[in-house]
């Protein structure tokens, strides 16, 4: 299988062209699903999506097989933090192992984008420098303030949790994607998903809390959180079909930010 490996990114893959052919493409959280579809990035830029039929592969694109795969515009987590000794220190920490820990915590559940809501900013801004200036492959990084804690215990903000999230969407609130991260010591966000169907939400709306909502709300810029032509090259390929099982959320293939493959289950 042809493609960028996951250590190609930033300015290094301006004018590149990649190409997912076969898959199955949600364009957007409420629209139909492409069947064999195929998705072109040049650089980091999509410059074509469609059927088969009707999309051609430039000759120079580098391909990979979205065989059995759905692909989703890349998903944001909305709360994280960047507070575990294994980022620390971000300015110096190699970058073998800062990518790693970012592949764990992020990149291979299919996030590009991610909000730190309450770390060290000197690190956290040493950690997004070094990424957008393409020595490690990882998400964007927005910084917001700090957070609060409730003061009642865990389990009873948990056990509370799924009514309110049912009674907030009924109310009609909007939902942006985000799990503590970083500060959960739990990377794998499947019981979010699951939690959050079980809210009554179906996968439209658990799919527009990942992409079109956040970018939306943290303007992410012109054509964010879908996929079109002119939309940024941020895409997600998953395997099997998350509209048919919610937890295929979190089967990441590909992580794909601005045209680069930063995760990619094989390697």
């Amino acid at each position: 299988m042809g493609g960028s490996g996951p250590t190609d990114q930033g300015s290094s893959g301006a004018g590149k062209t990649l190409a997912i052919v076969g898959a199955r493409i949600y364009t957007a959280p409420t629209d139909p699903p492409i069947t064999d579809g195929v998705v072109v990035m040049t650089g980091a830029t999509i410059s074509a999506v469609g059927r088969r039929d009707q999309v051609r592969v430039p000759g120079p694109a580098a391909v990979l097989d979205g065989t059995g795969l759905t692909v989703t515009a890349g998903f944001w987590n909305a709360h994280v933090h960047f507070t575990d000794a294994r980022f620390e220190p971000g300015v110096s920490r190699p970058a073998a192992e800062l990518t790693a820990s970012l592949r764990a915590m992020l990149t291979r559940w299919g996030v590009v984008n991610a909000v730190d809501t309450g770390s060290r900013a000197e690190n956290t801004l040493a950690l997004r420098r070094r990424i957008e200036e393409g020595e490690i492959p990882g998400p964007r990084i927005m910084i917001m303030g700090g957070g609060f804690v409730p003061v009642v215990a865990i389990q009873r903000t948990q056990a509370n949790a799924e009514a309110q999230v049912r009674a907030f969407v009924e109310a009609g609130g909007q939902l942006i994607f985000g799990t503590d991260v970083g500060y959960v010591t739990d990377y794998d966000p499947t019981d979010e998903y699951v939690l959050l169907q079980g809210a009554g939400l179906g996968f439209a709306a658990i799919l527009t809390t990942l992409t079109t909502a956040p970018a939306k709300r943290f303007h992410g810029g012109a054509g964010a959180g879908v996929i079109a032509g002119g939309s940024p090259a941020d895409l997600v390929a998953l395997d099997g079909d998350p509209a048919v099982e919610i937890r295929t959320l979190a089967r990441v293939r590909y992580t794909i930010r601005g045209g680069q493959v930063i995760y990619d289950r094989a390697q």
